[in-house]
Order: structure tokens, then sequence, then C-alpha cells
């Protein structure tokens, strides 16, 4: 999440999406608190998360990942290195209207 937090927020995949490793770097909308937020998915956590604990993202807008490769391997380290939580990191390797959740624009 974009959020000047030095943590990762967990979420069941939305319905109708199964949690593969195709889907880190894909942004993802989720419920935070009382509002929705877009984020990336940074990992997959384990296949079997326990029930009740974690709420479903709401949806997956993109069909490929935007971040992935050397990309992502470098918006890590720069969290790292930076000290700056990872969240904030990949938000900002998104334009604005990606972070706020618009469509990807036809090519």
């Amino acid at each position: 999440m974009p959020l000047p937090l030095a943590r990762l927020f967990d979420y069941l995949p939305p319905a109708g999406a199964v949690a593969t490793p195709a889907l880190v770097g894909r942004r993802v909308r989720v419920p935070f608190g009382q509002r929705e937020l877009v984020g990336v998915v940074a990992d997959i956590g384990p296949a079997e998360p326990v029930a009740g604990e974690l709420r479903p993202a709401l949806s997956l807008p993109d069909i490929e990942p935007l971040l992935h490769g050397e990309l992502l391997d470098s918006l890590r380290w720069l969290a790292r290195y930076t000290h700056a939580p990872l969240g904030e990191v990949l938000a900002t390797a998104l334009p604005a209207a990606l972070r706020r959740g618009e469509p990807l624009p036809d090519t």
C-alpha cells in the first residue's frame, strides 16, 4: 500500500483469482479501513492462510504485471537501501493515474 508504514499488508486474492507468482507486480484494489486503496502485489504468501483472518482484495485492474523482473528487483533494492517503505517505493514507480486505480490506457 502506498502508505508511510514500514510493513506490508496481507489480503486474499479477489473472487475468481488464484494466488500465483504471476500476480506479483500487478495493481490491486483493496479495502483499507473505511476506504479503498490501490497498491501493488509485492509477494505471494502461503497457500493456506488461516480462514477469517484476511480480507479479500476487491480487484486486480491489470491483466499483466506492471512492475516485474529487473525493475521490481531494483525497486526492492531501493526500498532497502533508502529505508523507505516498499509500498511507497512501488507507488512512486507508477504514474499518478495508475496509482489512483484508473485503467491502463490503450496503446
